[in-house]
């Protein structure tokens, strides 16, 4: 794969997150390089990510994301019996050495730990989640996929808006998300909470507040998978006191509401599969997206679980070598070992400057330089192009969301555009008309999450967190593929 260089290389987007440190923003990195020789030995050479302000985005050079769609992707349509094999052993690995290392780690006292002990367990807390929970990088996967996927669909549905709504709805999945699971299970929190007549919860030692504080406990972290911040007990708190405003009728409907779009969705899922049955590589290739899916959104909730450990641990180095946890968070995995055998410490001004922004690279074949500009609006200058991920339309105010602090800025029914989502994200996505997105696959949380909540979604939207402007009406047509640019709220809906 080694390609002469080329210093107008193209950059497509790959990941968006909110991650709170260097060892977030490494892990990352590491995760890029993840691979199982025999699934996807073909996997990205290059990569850059970079972190400013809380944000990470990560991108991949575009022949290098074109050429694993195109031959990784050919092994999926040609339907490789031995590489469905091994993806489905990826999929059913039971993750055993990672439950060992947790109980290890719960055995352990990390203060009477000596500090190369100390050390030692962060370099194994690390690896040991990367290889086990991401032994693949699933981006590019879900890339093959999504191009043979595609390709194979050609010939079912030849109109391209119908192809791209069709494989939306083939790949429906029967298993919930993470996160709409979660709210489903605070719903009922809330639910037995106003039965018992408690619309606030105090200080009191109430069923209600306890059962408030163990959802709490039991879910904070499933949102903060690369590092981003948990939840909040005061955020669980305020969200209980908002959704007991609705009332108990309101929140039965909710409920209702969630079962019942489950059920349309995959009654439509099972129509389209019945126009390909016969289509026997086709349907397996889409039962492996399925189930890659699923494995993803389980995978980034134990990646949040996992992410508590670590940040015990890097308490712990801040206790013993008095150096501010906020100075920690711009250590990477090197640099704290360091800081633990030597005494080797960041300077100030150093520190100064990674708090400025990060950026780390992958070079093999890498060439430097800005991306060429991309023009992301039509000729018309009022729409964008995207891929549909969830069909329908809806119509709305634009909100820019890139961290959870903006869902306080959503109100039902707005179109939320961001460069990309994760659980953190979960409490905008839960009252968006609709969602759109700069990155992103059809395995993505933006698309399982629509999906499942029965919202329009566009993802690989270039540029549309730039393009698109905070307070902007907009149209969201998924089934057209378009961000239509409206004007103000009043605009004429005729």
């Amino acid at each position: 794969m080694i390609r002469e260089k080329d210093d107008a290389k193209r950059w497509k987007p790959i990941n968006s997150r909110s991650v709170s440190s260097a060892l977030g923003v490494e892990f990352l990195h590491d995760l890029y390089d993840r691979y199982r020789p025999e699934v996807n030995a073909l996997r990205f050479r290059n990569t850059v990510t970079s972190w400013k302000e809380g944000q990470v985005r990560s991108y991949a050079p575009e022949d290098e994301w074109a050429f694993i769609g195109k031959w990784l992707g050919e092994r999926f349509r040609r339907g490789d019996r031995e590489l469905w094999a091994e993806v489905e052993r990826y999929i059913e690995d039971p993750k055993e050495r990672l439950a060992r290392f947790f109980e290890r780690l719960k055995a352990a006292v990390l203060p009477e730990l000596d500090d190369i002990g100390l050390g030692l367990v962060l370099i194994d807390f690390h690896y040991t989640v990367l290889t086990t929970i991401y032994g693949i990088n699933l981006v590019q996967l879900e890339h093959a996929l999504s191009s043979a996927i595609e390709a194979q669909c050609r010939v079912h549905f030849p109109d391209p808006a119908d192809r791209d709504r069709a494989i939306a709805s083939l790949l429906t999945s029967e298993h919930g998300t993470v996160a709409v699971e979660e709210e489903k299970a605070f719903l009922a929190v809330v639910l037995e909470g106003l039965r018992a007549g408690v619309r606030r919860i105090g200080s009191e030692d109430s069923p209600a507040a306890r059962a408030v504080r163990a959802h709490h406990e039991s879910t904070a972290d499933i949102h903060a998978a690369y590092g981003a911040p948990p939840r909040r007990l005061e955020d669980t708190i305020r969200r209980y006191e908002e959704l007991a405003a609705e009332g108990e009728a309101g929140l039965c409907q909710r409920l209702d509401d969630i079962r019942a779009n489950a059920a349309a969705r995959l009654e439509a899922r099972d129509r389209r599969l019945e126009a390909i049955r016969k289509d026997a590589v086709l349907v397996e290739n889409l039962r492996l997206m399925r189930a890659l899916m699923h494995l993803r959104d389980r995978n980034k909730a134990l990646l949040g679980t996992a992410v508590r450990a670590r940040r015990a641990i890097v308490s712990e180095i801040a206790r013993r070598t008095s150096v501010p946890p906020d100075d920690l968070d711009f250590y990477f995995l090197s640099e704290l070992c360091g800081l633990l055998s030597d005494g080797a410490r960041i300077s100030g001004e150093a520190l100064e400057r990674r708090r400025a922004g990060l950026t780390v690279y992958r070079k093999e074949y890498f060439s430097a330089g800005p991306p060429a500009s991309v023009d992301v609006l039509s000729e018309e200058g009022t729409r964008l192009k995207g891929v549909c991920a969830s069909p329908g339309r809806a119509r709305g105010i634009v909100r820019i969301v890139s961290t959870g602090g903006d869902e306080v800025r959503m109100n039902r029914g707005d179109i939320m555009v961001a460069p990309g989502t994760d659980y953190d994200l979960i409490g905008a996505m839960q009252v968006a008309g609709g969602i759109v997105t700069e990155e992103g696959g059809m395995l993505s949380h933006a698309a399982a999450i629509s999906r499942e909540l029965g919202i329009p979604c566009l993802i690989d939207v270039p540029e549309a967190a730039t393009a698109l402007k905070e307070g902007m009406f907009v149209e969201l047509d998924a089934d057209e593929e378009v961000v239509r640019i409206l004007g103000d709220r009043h605009a004429d809906d005729s």
